[in-house]
């Protein structure tokens, strides 16, 4: 289909190519955030730094774990006790102790399947509310009693093995609560239940703002892998619009297959879950280690399947991409024959980072920047613009009748 509008064609190609490598990635940065789990790390650190007060490791039946205590150079320390008169020499004990923040990760209603010491990527409200509340009351004497009044909260929290400004705060939170329950109680929520729920507020607020820091380290990533497949394949938009632009057949026929593509239902449904999974992306939890692996597997797949479909519609187009090899000599019959690789970028890596031709080496990275960070804007927002476009196009000039055509074939007098 030929259009009056070669330069929307122009634009229509090249934003079809960023829409193309935009989903390559988007599946290519969740393949590094899935391998190095960067979500879960980023909670990791956020819990043992607010809450770095050491707490004694219980077991699963309730008693103090120990162990040996050990000298400087590895030798159990003995201690002398004395008992029914009789001295007698054994090993002394102490107590294993971990950060409350650590100790939250492997709480039972926290912990799920990640190992032990490590956070999984999302942890809920509720679920971290009632694991720091459990740390903050339980008594080592007495392992099975639970905190029954807001009285007994305050006291455990007033000798709770919290940092001084937010143990403050949480006893603000049981004060305020003391106060306006006995309303709330006549509607059926209790004084522990209005803690609690005080408790989620907080660390939901302190999840948005580490969703932000995380949400930032992404967006870092993101760039860099954009930098890296830009130059990796010589993504190079300002040559592909000169070549779009000297060649306005191809341009056209590269707009139409955009044009298709924005029609396909099976392309909308996957840019809907790339929406729908970077808007969750910090809620995203951790599973088996198998499941894990799998996802990490299934995310590669993805990733390869995604840059065959760009590569594939760059080579049928014929658009440059790619650097050329470095050329080789050889000798035939005393005479001097250069051999190139046949490519259309004209340009090898050498004698770009060489910088052999300044100008055309600063052009070049000219349009490798253009390519990376239009890329970063991710494949949703390059969808909407290709679908807008593609309406423009399809409202272009009137075909013109059978009757016009005859006219204008006719000699004017």
């Amino acid at each position: 289909m030929t259009t009056t509008f070669p330069i929307l064609d122009l634009a229509i190609g090249l934003i079809f190519i960023y829409f193309l490598f935009s989903i390559v990635l988007s599946s290519f940065t969740e393949v590094i955030l899935s391998t190095f789990k960067i979500r879960a790390l980023s909670l990791q650190k956020w819990l043992r730094d607010v809450l770095p007060n050491a707490v004694a490791t219980f077991n699963n039946t309730g008693k103090i774990v120990l162990v040996k205590a050990t000298d400087d150079n590895g030798n159990v320390v003995k201690v002398k006790t004395t008992e029914n008169g009789i001295e007698k020499e054994s090993d002394k004990l102490i107590t294993v102790m971990k950060p409350l923040g650590e100790a939250i990760m492997d709480h039972f209603a926290v912990k799920g399947t990640t190992a032990d010491g490590k956070s999984p990527s999302y942890i809920d409200a509720k679920n971290f509310a009632a694991a720091l509340i459990d740390k903050m009351t339980l008594d080592p004497a007495a392992p099975n009693k639970v905190v029954s009044t807001m009285k007994e909260m305050i006291e455990k929290l007033e000798c709770a093995p919290l940092p001084v400004d937010l143990r403050r705060v949480f006893i603000g939170y049981a004060q305020e609560v003391s106060q306006i329950a006995s309303a709330d109680i006549n509607k059926g929520v209790g004084e522990l239940q209005l803690f609690s729920k005080r408790i989620e507020t907080w660390f939901d607020s302190s999840m948005d703002r580490l969703e932000g820091n995380t949400k930032r380290i992404a967006s870092w990533i993101t760039l860099a892998a954009s930098i890296v497949i830009v130059v990796a394949m010589n993504i190079d938009t300002i040559s592909i619009a000169q070549y779009l632009y000297k060649n306005p057949t191809v341009a056209s026929a590269l707009a139409d297959q955009a044009i298709k593509t924005a029609n396909d239902p099976k392309i909308k449904d996957r840019v809907k879950k790339l929406e729908e999974a970077q808007s969750n992306a910090a809620k995203k939890g951790d599973s088996k280690d198998s499941a894990a692996i799998q996802e990490v597997l299934d995310n590669i797949k993805t990733t390869q399947d995604d840059y065959l479909t760009a590569t594939k519609t760059m080579l049928d187009s014929k658009i440059p991409f790619g650097w050329d090899s470095s050329s080789t000599s050889e000798t035939k019959n005393g005479e001097d024959k250069t051999k190139s690789s046949v490519s259309k970028s004209g340009m090898s890596f050498c004698e770009f980072i060489g910088f052999e031709d300044g100008q055309k080496s600063l052009l070049k990275l000219l349009g490798l920047l253009i390519t990376a960070l239009a890329m970063t804007l991710g494949a949703p927002f390059w969808f909407d613009i290709l679908s807008k476009l593609a309406s423009l196009r399809g409202t272009g000039a009137k075909p013109k009748t059978t009757e016009e055509k005859e006219k204008a074939a006719k000699p004017t007098a």
